[in-house]
This record gives C-alpha cells, structure tokens and sequence, in this order.
C-alpha cells in the first residue's frame, strides 16, 4: 500500500507534509530558520528520529516511517553540508 493510498482520518499522512516541507528548505522540518544553532538541530534531529524510527512503529505504518527517516536524515545530512562549508548562518 502507497503512502497516499492510506486514509487521511488515520493521521498517517505525515509523509507527505514532511516530503513538501523538505523540498524547498530542509530548516521547515526541524521548525528553524536558517543560521539556528547547530545543537538545537541536533537536539531536534534526534527526538524526530525516536519518534519516527521504524524500530518503534506498529508493522502497519512501519514502512511509512522508515520513509520519513529517510527524509529526515536526508534534510540532516544537507544542513550539516551547509555547516562545514559555512553557507549556513
């Protein structure tokens, strides 16, 4: 079942808004702006990933978690890019 296809009374639909949050400013999803503290992203960074882990998910939405993980890693991995190159801030 494709993410899309769940009912949107489940809740589930978190996917969607974090892949459209993501596309244009990876900052929307840790709720920052650009230049934040790079702890305070990180603090962020790692309650989103207890919360989103796959590990810790019923089998139902489990795949739909492991997507989100992946995005959120994905938004990660791009801000700390701007960190050491010194875009960021």
């Amino acid at each position: 079942m494709k993410w899309r296809e769940l009912p949107q009374t489940t809740g589930h639909n978190i996917g969607q808004r974090v892949r459209e949050m993501t596309r244009s400013d990876p900052y929307a999803l840790f709720n920052v702006v650009r230049g934040a503290d790079i702890a305070e992203i990180k603090r962020i960074y790692r309650g989103l990933v207890k919360t989103y882990h796959p590990d810790h998910a019923d089998p139902f939405i489990r795949p739909h978690y492991a997507e989100i993980l992946k995005i959120i890693n994905r938004a990660m991995a791009h801000i700390e890019r701007e960190y050491r190159s010194g875009l960021a801030g």
